[in-house]
């Protein structure tokens, strides 16, 4: 039924897109482009719909977390998705490799990117032990300072603080 729905607003974002220019004038890449962006639209709303954390949305670009995670080896990934509604890629790091969990600054990776027009999943990766923490429900907060580079041109953020409750 979800996809039916989702299908549906694609088909009349198309056609409003269509109606408000005249598609016969359009290029392959301009078509291409107005596809993608419904796909992004569509994304970002299934995202809220689902409730996911919206860390950032400024100059067309959109970073969530899923609320999901994996350990992997002894670290742990906290899964994130990043829309790029610009038309240039954009590449989303860790400020000063770090984030802040329970209060502690600790090392983090992470390997957030996304072409223009499109989205791409990626993951905020930290040891738990820098932490003095051993798993994923001992966090309670955490703070990220994040920057974002667009076509070359660096853009810092305020710290973005993220309550965690434990279900």
């Amino acid at each position: 039924m979800r996809k039916i729905v989702m299908i549906l607003l694609c088909v009349s974002l198309l056609f409003s897109c269509a109606m408000a220019e005249d598609y016969s004038k359009m290029t392959n890449d301009d078509l291409r482009a107005a596809i993608d962006l419904m796909r992004n639209e569509l994304v970002k709303r299934e995202l809220t719909s689902e409730e996911k954390i919206l860390l950032f949305s400024e100059k067309g670009v959109s970073l969530y977390l899923t609320g999901e995670y994996e350990i992997k080896r002894d670290e742990i990934r906290l899964l994130a998705i990043v829309v790029n509604d610009g038309s240039e890629k954009v590449d989303i790091y860790s400020d000063y490799s770090t984030i802040s969990v329970n209060g502690w600054d600790v090392f983090c990776s992470t390997n957030l990117s996304a072409n223009g027009g499109k989205k791409s999943k990626g993951y905020f990766e930290f040891k738990p032990a820098d932490a003095d923490i051993s798993s994923f429900e001992e966090i309670t907060d955490i703070e990220f300072h994040i920057y974002y580079k667009i076509d070359g041109q660096r853009t810092h953020l305020d710290p973005i603080p993220v309550q965690y409750t434990q279900k």
